[in-house]
């Protein structure tokens, strides 16, 4: 959003808004904590947990009450602006309440993330607007929300080829004349600061009143409504136009099934059963590793872990194609100069891509890593179909890289390095 929209907007408001940060021993979740967040080791994620507009109707007047969310991040080498619209499909519940109440329903709405966290602050803007319902502000909220919408998918690199449009959207919003600005603030979160607006994990409340008429100590947040009281006993619901945002803090990202090297995976498996072992191994693998790699939705210990986790799979994968075409019992299977007999199964080539490791590169983390799958990659390949482990394909994936994560050592590995290791192993098989 360009500076010319948020003076435009603060210019109508002369009295300072409140905004705090939500006492940490006073959100009702069980075992909630507000961890710090580390650089390449940590994941943001940004929701708007409610949102409340205290007139949803006035007289014969039906408001669609909407947020905008802008979250300005260091992503993929660059500074990033991902605006979010929380419209109307969003809180149908309170615009269909009873006329007169605004309601207050919990809507955990993700408006960012999770985005790795590379080290520089973080900026949020969050504005509370209210629109007059008709066709045209519901066909526009409904098009520029389904846009946004994709900033909180699992693919934030496929976000920011339509963040363009989203923000000429949002804009447009703000242009029309049924709009009008309820409150709005901007933070710079910093992991450095003692303050308020220090960056970690928590709950921020932005609250259309004066500053002076609020005290951050009275703030609390049961199940992600904003309440106020300075005893737990006697909580009321803050009444007062609002947005209650959450920072979250998470060490483990999810949703790998969604990025896109998994379809260079799915192409590699298919190759394999196809009886193109060397061609799937050559040509495919590197593919697969350069894109994690590269990556810019993963930390570098999830980078690791992931391209370790593939060359488990593909040994894996090589091995039971193997068996297949011996009736159960280990038959040859053409890599190079080499085959895959009862010397090569998956245990014994991991082990040989250690020794080629060490031989070739001298990076002790990288062999340990290799050497640990080959000891329990069995293990970690059951964590998707264990009757106690999650059954969902996907959920088993981010089991399995979560297992992978913690073989590696207490500082985060280099993913380059375990992708020449992986290239020398290539070369070394299929060089004789």
């Amino acid at each position: 959003m360009g500076k010319g929209i948020f003076e435009s907007l603060f210019g109508r408001q002369a009295v300072p808004n409140f905004h705090g940060r939500v006492p940490a021993d006073q959100v009702l979740h069980e075992g909630h904590e507000e961890p710090a967040f580390e650089p390449e080791d940590s994941y943001l994620t940004l929701r708007l947990s409610s949102m409340y507009l205290r007139d949803a109707r006035v007289l014969w007047r039906e408001l669609i009450p909407f947020s905008v969310v802008v979250t300005d991040v260091v992503f993929d080498g660059a500074q990033r602006s991902l605006p979010f619209v929380v419209g109307n499909d969003l809180v149908s519940k309170v615009i269909d309440a009873p006329l007169g109440s605004g309601s207050i329903e919990p809507l955990n709405v993700t408006v960012a993330g999770p985005l790795p966290y590379l080290g520089s602050n973080v900026g949020v803007f969050v504005g509370l607007f209210s629109a007059t319902a008709n066709d045209m502000s519901r066909g526009l909220f409904d098009t520029v929300g389904d846009l946004a919408a994709l900033s909180g998918q699992a693919q934030l690199s496929a976000f920011l080829k339509v963040a363009e449009v989203v923000r000429d959207g949002v804009y447009r919003i703000f242009d029309m004349k049924e709009v009008e600005f309820r409150f709005g603030r901007r933070d710079e979160l910093d992991p450095r600061s003692t303050s308020r607006n220090r960056l970690q994990g928590g709950y921020l409340a932005f609250v259309n009143k004066p500053a002076k008429e609020m005290d951050e100590s009275a703030l609390w947040v049961d199940n992600s409504v904003l309440k106020l009281g300075h005893e737990r006993r006697s909580l009321k619901p803050c009444e007062d136009d609002h947005c209650l945002l959450a920072i979250e803090h998470s060490a483990e990202r999810g949703h790998f099934a969604d990025l896109p090297f998994t379809a260079t995976w799915k192409a590699m498996q298919a190759l394999i059963w196809e009886g193109q072992v060397e061609k799937a191994e050559l040509f495919l693998l590197p593919e697969l590793g350069k894109s994690i790699v590269q990556s810019p939705e993963l930390t570098q210990r999830d980078k690791t872990a992931a391209l370790a986790l593939y060359k488990l799979k593909m040994e894996a994968e090589i091995e039971r194609y193997g068996e297949m075409m011996g009736n159960g019992k280990k038959t040859n299977v053409t890599r190079g100069a080499r085959d895959l007999g009862e010397g090569l199964g998956m245990k014994p080539m991991l082990q040989k891509a250690a020794f080629v490791s060490d031989r070739s590169l001298g990076n002790p983390d990288t062999s340990r890593l290799l050497r640990d799958l080959a000891d329990q990659g069995a293990a970690l390949l059951q964590l998707d179909c264990q009757p106690e482990g999650p059954t969902d394909p996907e959920a088993g994936l981010d089991a399995q890289i979560v297992a992978v994560r913690r073989l590696q050592p207490a500082v985060p590995g280099g993913s380059q390095q375990l992708y020449d290791a992986l290239v020398a192993d290539l070369m070394d098989t299929y060089s004789r």
